[in-house]
């Protein structure tokens, strides 16, 4: 195998020892103690590998995880970050604190696998074998795209796929055998089905261009083509239902449904700093999330696009569509409506253009016809001065376009405030210069193009550029300790293991800190912590998160920085009764501090029938107030378990602060004995980090909550004790947006005594892939309702033993259960909705196709 594809080794092997010395240079495990605990590689991924490293290496892998927040069906999740079969490598590593070196090996060899699936490519493509295609598979995977998302790592897969995928094309437009396309475009949308998606629609895109701008004269008709195109790409989308159905259904729970109008506007998407990317160094790693497409695949492939567009050799007509078709790719990225159509008809929330890597693959396969026809020997040498000239005020255009400010400054106050530039400007400029003696070298160089020293000089010194950009990125990345990493991996989890193991019932903790943050440069907020150490918490990042469940805990006080965050922060006794917080833990390397939470008694309990009919406030609204609303149905009381603490004096003074200029200072007195809360009932105007009680800094998560709504408490409390608040605001009218009461210790323990008459315990444990739970409850003379602090999904099914009960939702998005007279034992058990009807599914595409390939291989031409 080894001498068939000795060049797709080749380009293999190159790349894969460019970024390793890339690697050791940055000193990144595993040649050094840095990681890439960064971005969503850092505060996602890491903790969804490690989750299912965790469930593999124990046989408990199920598809629903009580470490999604409250609770949610993992398949959607799994579907986009795990199904990459490089993902097996993790499991070569005997510790989970080594997940980050196993990361960085995954990453090493998808980049040097994506370089010989597109070796593999070109050399079928234009059947033809030389070894200076594997230059041209190193260029697409170094690519710009690669190196600004390669820590995104689950889309490396679909770059792997793609030159698999159009070469299975290739093969069915010129044979009409369909085999290779269908399972390989199955495989592209298995394991990334986002990135899947979008490789449908370029499937469509080089059909086209195959029929109308580089047909050839044995390949089949357009309707022959166009029918096994269309039916094999069908079954094959169709045979990954097993993936895309239940992950569909459980996307249609998150924030993914809410689309915007506007994001179908005929508006431009990028302007002229699109020339900045046929640069090195264009896009940095503070810019990862806003910058135009990273079109980058190395200065001779441009230069040799160019020479394949002026090349008279070539008929005109061929580049003619050619540039039309590069066009309307290009096209597809710059105009608005069609960009969100690539993006699964949504915007990108950051990491922008995920759709760029299309068009590197589409310049490298014309540069490489280019390199294969001698285009840029064949220009006269004018022709070779007007490309020279236009690739270098392209990036001078690009260079401008993307320094405007710095430039107007100068512009506007002389080189006497040069000093006031950023640091920034200075090392573009420099970056500027290195890029336009590329070209001047490149260029030269290309002349001798026949010449065998000159061809590896050339391939050299791109192998060089592609090289020096990818270290470039990563020299302004701020990248975690490895180190420092395992150490308080190992101690957390053990700190965490005495807490959980010891319990066989479902409870919550409240991670109040972490000793996880002293492994980052880059703020870390733990959202992911309960997937990462394998407990149950409410905190939780991902494009998965349920939408109705965030919206519910936003309502009663805990903090959303937006559509896919919840935070536990905000937590009252009131919600950590409802949500069933048994510790609130905060740890530190010498000691575990743990405090049982004073709301919890049990994952459920009895509830009247009026709790049903209550609907919580989501706009306009006061989380204390529906946390009120919510303990008058559990128990009617005339008086408000809640009550406004008394302002006694109120002070406002002016500061010369910039952003908070207006101070307050309150003495005010508890009309209750118990914990006192402060709620913004804005998201403007409160700066958190100023709260002072008695002059003592509260206890605040590191998370920055300016600009947000949040419930701070202030501490506890008797009735009538006085106590002093400050703090700062934008608005001098601040304190008519903030809310400060206490609640009723002694109404709520009588409420907790109540409740824990019937209050259940719910015990946890996996059969296979299905999640169970089983509760007693005490035997009751009629039928009542049932509250468990479980999100409402319709995969769960109650079973008392004897029937099947009504499950219903409860404020907004809880569960409550039905449960009859004379029952004493509760069983739940976790069904994937969707997941049967899409095993079947796939199994039915699949053997569908299978017959119409025997079908169709009978109608093949002779």
């Amino acid at each position: 195998m080894f001498n068939s594809c000795k060049h797709e080794w080749l380009a293999f092997g190159i790349t894969l020892l460019v970024v390793i010395l890339i690697f050791w240079a940055q000193g990144l495990t595993p040649f050094g103690k840095q990681n890439l605990l960064i971005s969503d590689m850092g505060t996602q991924y890491l903790s969804f590998f490690t989750n299912s490293y965790h469930a593999i290496r124990t046989h408990d892998f199920q598809l629903y995880s009580f470490s999604q927040s409250l609770g949610g069906n993992l398949l959607p999740l799994v579907a986009y970050y795990l199904l990459s079969p490089f993902n097996i490598i993790m499991f070569f590593f005997s510790n989970a604190a080594d997940i980050p070196t196993a990361l960085s090996v995954i990453i090493l060899l998808k980049i040097a696998t994506i370089a010989w699936t597109m070796t593999y490519f070109l050399q079928h493509h234009f059947r033809q074998k030389c070894w200076e295609s594997s230059i041209f598979g190193v260029m697409f995977a170094l690519s710009g795209f690669v190196v600004v998302y390669f820590f995104n790592i689950m889309w490396l897969d679909a770059l792997i796929w793609l030159p698999l995928v159009i070469n299975g094309l290739d093969k069915l437009i010129d044979t009409g055998k369909t085999t290779s396309f269908f399972c390989w475009l199955t495989v592209s949308v298995l394991t990334d089905f986002y990135l899947g998606y979008m490789t449908c629609w370029f499937t469509i895109f080089y059909f086209g261009y195959r029929f109308y701008v580089a047909k050839k004269s044995e390949q089949l008709t357009f309707g022959q083509a166009s029918s096994r195109f269309i039916v094999s790409g069908v079954l094959s989308v169709g045979s990954s239902a097993v993936v895309l159905w239940p992950t569909f259904l459980g996307m249609l729970e998150t924030a993914k449904t809410q689309n915007s109008w506007r994001n179908f506007l005929p508006h431009a998407e990028f302007g002229l700093r699109f020339f900045s990317q046929l640069a090195v160094g264009a896009t940095s790693y503070q810019q990862r999330l806003q910058h135009a497409p990273t079109i980058f695949c190395s200065t001779l492939a441009i230069a040799l696009l160019g020479a394949f567009l002026l090349d008279k050799k070539i008929d005109w007509k061929i580049r003619k569509r050619n540039l039309l078709w590069l066009f309307l790719l290009l096209g597809s990225l710059w105009l608005r409506p069609t960009n969100t159509i690539w993006h699964l008809a949504q915007k990108p929330a950051g990491f922008v253009f995920r759709n760029a890597f299309f068009v590197s693959f589409f310049i490298i396969l014309l540069a490489y016809q280019s390199w294969r026809k001698s285009s840029f020997q064949n220009l006269s040498s004018k022709r070779r001065r007007y490309l020279l000239l236009t690739h270098l005020l392209l990036l001078i255009i690009g260079w401008i376009a993307s320094q405007r400010k710095s430039l107007a400054k100068i512009l506007a106050f002389g080189n006497n405030h040069l000093e006031t530039l950023p640091a920034k400007f200075f090392s573009s400029l420099d970056i500027l210069w290195i890029s336009l003696g590329l070209v001047l070298l490149v260029y030269y160089l290309l002349k001798f193009q026949s010449q065998k020293n000159f061809r590896l000089f050339l391939f050299g010194i791109t192998v060089l550029e592609l090289m020096f950009n990818f270290n470039l990125y990563l020299a302004r990345i701020p990248f975690g300790n490895q180190k420092n990493y395992q150490f308080a991996y190992q101690l957390e989890d053990q700190q965490l293991k005495r807490l959980t193991q010891p319990h066989q019932m479902l409870f919550r903790i409240d991670n109040q800190n972490t000793l996880i943050n002293t492994a980052y440069q880059e703020a870390y907020n733990n959202y992911n912590d309960p997937m990462l150490f394998s407990f149950h918490d409410i905190n939780y990042y991902s494009s998965t998160l349920n939408n109705s469940l965030r919206k519910n805990l936003y309502s009663l006080g805990l903090f959303s920085h937006n559509q896919r965050r919840i935070s536990s922060f905000g937590l009252t006794r009131v919600t950590d009764l409802l949500l069933g917080v048994r510790f609130e833990a905060k740890f530190s390397p010498n000691h575990q501090a743990v405090e049982f939470s004073s709301g919890f008694i049990g994952m459920g309990f009895a509830v009247p029938a009026r709790l049903l009919n209550l609907k919580l406030q989501h706009s306009n609204f006061s989380a204390l107030v529906n946390q009120e609303k919510v303990l008058q149905s559990l128990k009617t009381r005339k008086d408000n378990y809640f009550k406004t603490a008394k302002v006694l004096h109120e002070q406002h003074f002016d500061t010369l602060q910039a952003k908070y200029n207006n101070q307050f200072k309150l003495t005010l007195k508890a009309k209750e004995t118990g914990p006192v809360y402060l709620e913004n009932l804005t998201r403007h105007g409160l700066n958190y980090n100023s709260i002072r009680v008695n002059n003592h800094r509260i206890t605040h998560t590191d998370e920055n909550l300016d600009g947000f709504r949040s419930i701070q408490y202030l501490g506890t409390f008797k009735a009538g004790q006085k106590f002093s608040l400050t703090f700062s605001g934008k608005a001098a009218t601040l304190m008519q947006q903030l809310r400060i009461k206490s609640l009723n210790s002694q109404a709520f323990n009588q409420l907790r005594q109540h409740l824990s008459q019937n209050a259940v315990q719910l015990h946890y444990r996996s059969t296979g892939w299905q999640t169970k739970l089983t509760t007693h409850v005490k035997r009751h003379s009629r039928s009542y309702w049932l509250y468990l602090a479980i999100p409402y999904e319709s995969g769960w099914k109650v079973n008392n033993g004897r029937q099947n009960l009504k499950v219903k939702r409860v404020l907004g998005s809880m569960m409550v259960v039905r449960v009859p007279k004379n029952t004493t034992k509760l069983t739940l058990v976790y069904h994937v909705p969707g997941l049967t009807l899409g095993i079947l599914l796939s199994l039915g595409m699949m053997i569908l196709y299978l017959i119409w390939a025997k079908l169709a291989r009978k109608r093949l031409p002779k």
